[in-house]
């Protein structure tokens, strides 16, 4: 499929929004964050009668669980289908046995171990315990935390950012090609990756939205490579070559189709041009 770009979309005048950019830290949640340390470091003991938020070791009856499995409550949790038991644990003592549904039948428990968890106090000796390194005062921990997730943030909004310069400079190009050759070419795509397009919820994805992607991606390579020329970014003919080696011995060796020479040259030369404006996009994202 021949074309090319006959007006390429200046990446300096694209403007981005700026939500895009916001890195915001959700406080309350960083707080929350320090408070289940309490519980992720609570000390454990075993107990005589079972209180609610107990983890209880039961033993059930043989004809419902043959294999003698150890049935685990959890009294504080909802687990799917121990709701009813994990209820009407609580309250029995070590040894003693009730009977409850569990899993939508009815079984007889007995209960061979209480779990008591007791909520550490969360103090700078716990959390310079944890074993981070620059971390050994509550406030080094909230930092940490704060960091972390402003870290993310950038990490998501970059991914955004990246989807976003590739929408505008595609959709800010003007392309020249022939219709009637892209339209055969869209149906060669469907038909050779018709398997491909299968939506399990919908059985099939709507035609028009394959075909807006196929040729989205087509104009995607032809953008690229233009933006690249005319940034004078050049692809290396060895490593060119030794791309097109890798990439031919790897559908070899995963018995892909491999498609013809010069098709397989383009395809990995789209490619490494690809490569080359995401590091430009990402350089500026960094300035920004």
């Amino acid at each position: 499929m021949n074309g090319s770009v006959s007006r390429l979309c200046d990446i300096d005048s694209i403007v981005i929004p700026e939500d895009m950019l916001d890195v915001k830290v959700d406080e309350a949640r960083i707080e929350e964050e320090i408070k289940a340390l309490s519980l992720r470091y609570a000390n454990e003991s075993q107990a005589d009668k079972v209180q609610k938020g107990d983890v209880v070791y039961c033993e059930a009856d043989k004809a419902s669980f043959p294999d003698g499995r150890i049935i685990i409550l959890y009294t504080g949790m909802n687990v799917p289908g121990a709701e009813k038991a994990s209820e009407a644990a609580v309250g029995m003592n070590s040894g003693e046995s009730f009977e409850a549904e569990l899993a939508g039948k009815n079984v007889q428990l007995t209960v061979n171990k209480i779990v008591r968890r007791i909520p550490a106090e969360v103090t700078d000796e716990l959390v310079a315990g944890i074993g981070i390194e620059g971390v050994a005062t509550i406030d080094d921990y909230r930092a940490y935390l704060i960091k972390k997730a402003e870290d993310d943030q950038k990490m998501e909004n970059s991914k955004m950012l990246i989807m976003y310069y590739i929408d505008q400079m595609v959709n800010g190009s003007e392309y020249d090609y022939d219709e009637t050759e892209m339209e055969d070419y869209v149906k060669s795509v469907l038909e050779e990756h018709k398997d491909e397009f299968i939506d399990p919820m919908d059985n099939e994805m709507p035609l028009d939205d394959v075909k807006d992607s196929v040729i989205a991606q087509k104009k995607q390579g032809w953008m690229t490579r233009a933006f690249c020329e005319s940034k004078g970014i050049n692809i290396n003919e060895e490593e060119l070559k030794e791309q097109i080696a890798q990439t031919r011995e790897m559908m070899e060796l995963v018995g892909d189709e491999i498609p013809d020479s010069e098709e397989l040259a383009e395809m990995v030369e789209d490619d490494m041009y690809f490569t080359s404006f995401l590091d430009y996009v990402n350089k500026i994202i960094e300035n920004k």
